[in-house]
């Protein structure tokens, strides 16, 4: 069967319905690039993820140096979002129309780590802001080229390799408090920033060596140059279709609310930790890999899970979570 035609134009967002089983002979093979390629995407999700989780890390420490306020330092999240979304609605189309999508994944990192690099040189607030923006849009120039590299490639095992995608997100933001706080200790925030911004490099570099070496067996795959690129005028019928379409508007008004939540906890824990429980930096971000441990090993059981009994249950038994620890939260 083929996938519906109502979101064929986003392949970053296409749901298929099609089957294709596995033979028993490939299983291993299959298994192994499912863990290789997805890991290795994963880990680049991940250096996304460590890019603004070291920002949010430094921030109550660039707030303290530069006398910013919490209006100026909360406004870091909202510059964020506002550059995701708009590079979210460049970057979906330009990946599906290019079909680069490692190309682009790469390309991601790079700004990112320029981004986080300006960081340590920025001389005040706009700087600092310049910066976010750029943060912001590498964020979400990622997602659209990496999910779709990995549902495409992955169809039959969608499930499992987003987990790891996830994973690698839920890693980056875990890790880079606690592997910065110690270091916060020896050298200044803005040295910390400049070395923080390595990693992406490195991680950027692995994935064009190695993806680009798979490319020759994605064409083999079930991948075929027609379904990897779109043309404008299909991918305009596809949004118009999208917009149309209820459930995916509420599952994007619900998404949002739970971003919401999320990215205030992101700038404001870290704050709160440093100005009112006067934590070193080094128990900041032990607290705050405690905060972030929890998803590393709630993604791969999530997405093993949602690969049998479907996407709804997952979804809602998260969104449950989430509002209990918020309810359990605000009665402590």
């Amino acid at each position: 069967m083929k996938a519906a035609s109502l979101t064929r134009p986003f392949l970053f967002l296409r749901v298929s319905i099609e089957v294709r089983p596995i033979k028993k002979k490939n299983v291993g093979e299959v298994v192994m690039k499912v863990y290789t390629v997805g890991g290795l995407v994963g880990l680049g999700h991940g250096a996304t993820h460590w890019i603004i989780g070291a920002f949010y890390f430094l921030l109550p420490f660039i707030a303290d140096d530069l006398n910013l306020s919490y209006i100026e330092a909360g406004a870091f999240a909202t510059i964020f979002q506002i550059a995701s979304f708009s590079a979210n609605i460049i970057s979906g189309p330009v990946v599906d129309m290019t079909g680069r999508r490692v190309l682009w994944q790469a390309a991601s990192l790079l700004i990112g780590t320029a981004a986080l690099f300006f960081v340590s040189e920025a001389a005040g607030y706009i700087g600092l802001v310049i910066a976010m923006v750029f943060i912001g849009a590498t964020n979400n120039l990622w997602h659209p080229a990496a999910i779709s590299y990995l549902s495409n490639r992955f169809r039959d095992q969608r499930g499992l390799v987003l987990s790891l995608h996830a994973l690698g997100a839920n890693i980056g933001d875990a890790v880079a408090p606690l592997l910065l706080g110690p270091v916060l200790l020896i050298i200044t925030w803005r040295e910390t920033a400049a070395w923080a911004s390595l990693p992406p490099v490195i991680v950027a570099i692995a994935l064009i060596l190695f993806l680009k070496r798979s490319q020759k067996q994605e064409a083999k795959s079930a991948i075929t140059s027609k379904e990897s690129k779109v043309s404008g005028s299909d991918y305009i019928d596809g949004l118009k279709a999208l917009l149309k379409n209820k459930l995916v508007l509420i599952l994007c008004v619900m998404s949002g609310f739970r971003n919401m939540a999320q990215q205030g906890l992101l700038v404001f824990l870290p704050l709160y930790l440093l100005n009112d429980m006067q934590l070193s930096p080094e128990m900041m971000g032990v607290a705050l890999f405690a905060f972030q441990g929890a998803g590393i090993l709630a993604a791969p059981i999530a997405g093993g899970w949602s690969d049998k009994v479907g996407r709804r249950p997952v979804v809602m038994s998260g969104f449950g979570v989430d509002h209990g620890d918020f309810i359990g939260s605000d009665i402590t």
